[in-house]
């Protein structure tokens, strides 16, 4: 996955902003 953040981790496992963002999502959604 490819994301126009800056990802600590982009081979395995998703990076911190990502877990942030994601939270976020399921918050709003």
């Amino acid at each position: 996955m490819t994301s126009p953040i800056n990802s600590t981790t982009d081979e395995s496992g998703y990076s911190l902003v990502e877990v942030m963002v994601a939270i976020v999502v399921l918050t709003v959604a």
